[in-house]
Formats: C-alpha cells, structure tokens, sequence
C-alpha cells in the first residue's frame, strides 16, 4: 500500500457518495510501529503523500 492511500480512498469514497455515517466515538487506535512505511518513506512516497493532499484539497474546493 502507497503512503497515504487509506486518506485517499475514504476521501474519494466521502466525495462520491456524499453520505457518510461519522461516528464520534473512536473504534479503533492508531498504532505506530517502529519500522512502518511513515517513518521510512522515500521521497518519491512523500510526494505521492503531497499528491493526495492536493486531490483531496480539489475536492473540497468542488464541495
């Protein structure tokens, strides 16, 4: 999985379904393990990371 690709796939999900059920309670908790692909990411993997920010600032700008 690339960098960043579970933000983009629930931004995409929210944006094309505009129905989203948000829960306020957390059900799960981010763990970060010592040799995870955040902590070692290439450059190439950062600006894919950029990327996606970008997309998803598009979108909020169509919403």
């Amino acid at each position: 999985m690339d960098l960043a690709e579970d933000l983009l796939f629930t931004a995409d999900y929210v944006f094309a379904t505009n129905k989203f059920l948000l829960d306020a309670q957390p059900l799960y908790e981010k763990v970060s393990r010592p040799g995870s692909t955040i902590h070692s990411a290439s450059f190439k993997q950062r600006e894919r990371e950029h990327e996606v920010r970008r997309h998803i600032d598009e979108m909020g700008a169509k919403i």
